[in-house]
């Protein structure tokens, strides 16, 4: 994406870097290149906090999964399951 006038944008940010007005230097490449690792590094935490949300979705899903298997095994094995119960203690 390359804006009219100017630069290219910055591609992690999506915002153009300062137009040079008369008078005031050309920033350095040392600090251009400090923003970008800034920016970097900024993009990476937020997707490392955007994984843990994921992360604990996706447990939140399997731990219901489950729940709803045991309980539909409760549901139709049920009676099953207290009658073996029963005759174990009978035996015990």
């Amino acid at each position: 994406m390359r804006p009219r006038n100017g630069p290219p944008a910055d591609p992690w940010t999506r915002k153009r870097p300062p137009k040079n007005k008369p008078g005031r230097e050309n920033s350095s490449p040392e600090g251009d290149q400090e923003a970008k690792v800034k920016s970097i590094m900024t993009w990476y935490l937020r997707t490392r906090e955007l994984k843990k949300a994921q992360t604990m979705t996706e447990y939140a899903l399997i731990l219901s999964a489950v729940a709803v298997v045991v309980f539909a095994g409760y549901q139709t094995m049920g009676n099953d399951i207290t009658n073996l119960i029963s005759t174990l203690d009978g035996l015990l």
